[in-house]
């Protein structure tokens, strides 16, 4: 039997939590390791429970769930952060990705969506709500707008290659289609992309091309 999906909650607001728990309850191969309130809460508990996938909200005043994401990821990179939110704003979808969010939800999809939506960023894939499709596809297009071939290059002609894939949003499947390499291997290139640019995850990456292309702005 596989090991329990390890999530963990993190929302200011306690009658969310109290029906996400419920939720997430009746799910057996799923095991909420901690609840948090706030971002330094949040931080801490991320750093003591390892949990496989982190349901984060924006609002977490005096702080926000952009911090606590960037804080978090420079920790445990390997960590699943979902943004679970009501907020449809540009510019918080794109700060939530360059901060690292492996996934970004609303608050309104159901408990099934929700479900499936764990399962899949449990594995490492990024999952986006429908209604924000768009402006997801435009974060991306606008990255690869002034991406030329070789763009970095303390990276090797096939990390540059994947890397600009990873720009457009491919997923891992994706680009191991296009580059006919294993998807083992794709995750390996995007590991090596990563600490060679500096970066946590594909947002921040995603970073490191706005700063060298003023051209794109959230």
């Amino acid at each position: 039997m596989n090991p329990a999906i390890r999530i963990m909650l993190a929302d200011s607001n306690h009658f969310f939590r109290d029906g996400l728990r419920l939720h997430i309850n009746t799910i057996s191969d799923f095991e909420i390791v901690a609840e948090v309130s706030t971002a330094v809460d949040a931080v801490n508990f991320a750093q003591r429970y390892q949990p496989d996938v982190i349901l984060m909200e924006l609002n977490f005043p005096p702080s926000d769930g952009f911090t606590a994401t960037k804080q978090i990821l420079a920790e445990n990179p390997k960590c699943n952060i979902a943004i679970l939110t009501s907020s449809q704003n540009k510019t918080d979808i794109y700060n939530a990705l360059l901060a690292g969010a492996t996934s970004y939800l609303l608050k309104g999809t159901t408990p099934e969506e929700l479900h499936r939506s764990i399962r899949l960023m449990a594995t490492g894939n990024a999952i986006f709500d429908s209604h924000i499709t768009h402006t997801i596809t435009e974060f991306f297009t606008k990255a690869n707008t002034c991406y030329p071939a070789h763009h970095f290059p303390e990276l090797t002609h096939r990390e540059n290659e994947v890397f600009t894939f990873v720009a457009q949003g491919w997923k891992n499947k994706q680009i191991a289609i296009k580059c006919n390499i294993t998807e083992k291997t794709v995750r390996n290139h995007i590991t090596n992309i990563l600490s060679k640019l500096g970066a946590s995850s594909r947002g921040e990456a995603i970073s490191r091309l706005q700063q060298s292309c003023p051209t794109i702005t959230a």
